[in-house]
């Protein structure tokens, strides 16, 4: 009789323990695959990261567009697309110049720490203008970036006298110079890869004078 009993008892523990083991791994099976989703998915990127990446698309858009308007083929382009980079390059150091970021009211996120953990809020301040400098993110300068940053710090300094503003400005006048000698070699180079029609579209887009 006690055996009898004995029997379906153990059916019963059977049962749940299979019934729990099912549930326990439906269960830890969204969180595995949360867990592989969040080792897989990339690092979100940061401001500046995101800027240089919309700065890459555009300027592959651009080339892209030269090279359907210049309708040149896969092996001229491969000797267009460097000596165009070049002239592209040399442009910028010819007309080297920081812009101007406007003021406005910009949102920013300050964090502050609890007891019970950090709590993210967000407040309105108001911005002034300021310079906008293209190679902030750079390691190292061209000359004439060089000469651009030393300018800029010597305006914020209410001390700077007016020959060291006119000996910064000429440093900057010649730096400039220097880019457009090599521009136009810069230029030439370029020239002599492309047709009399390629030429043409070229003047008339502005990349060669």
């Amino acid at each position: 009789m006690v055996r009898g009993k004995i029997i379906p008892v153990t059916i019963i523990y059977l049962l749940i323990m299979i019934f729990s083991g099912q549930t326990l791994s439906q269960f830890q099976r969204p969180q595995r695959r949360y867990q592989r989703y969040i080792g897989r998915r990339p690092p979100r990127k940061s401001k500046t990261d995101r800027r240089a990446m919309i700065e890459q698309q555009q300027k592959e858009a651009e080339e892209q567009a030269i090279k359907e308007a210049l309708q040149a083929t896969r092996q001229q382009w491969k000797k267009i697309l460097p000596r165009l980079r070049k002239v592209s390059e040399l442009r910028k150091q010819a007309g080297m110049a920081p812009e101007i970021k406007d003021a406005a009211w910009i949102t920013k996120k300050k964090t502050i720490k609890y007891y019970d953990g950090p709590v993210t809020t967000q407040e309105r301040i108001y911005e002034d203008w300021s310079w906008k400098k293209s190679w902030e993110q750079k390691t190292e300068l061209t000359q004439q970036e060089k000469a651009c940053e030393d300018l800029i710090i010597l305006l914020d300094r209410d001390s700077a006298t007016d020959v060291q503003k006119k000996e910064m400005m000429d440093a900057l006048r010649r730096a400039r110079k220097e880019a457009e000698k090599e521009l136009a070699k810069a230029q030439r180079k370029l020239q002599e890869v492309l047709n009399h029609r390629q030429i043409a579209i070229m003047f008339m887009m502005g990349w060669l004078d």
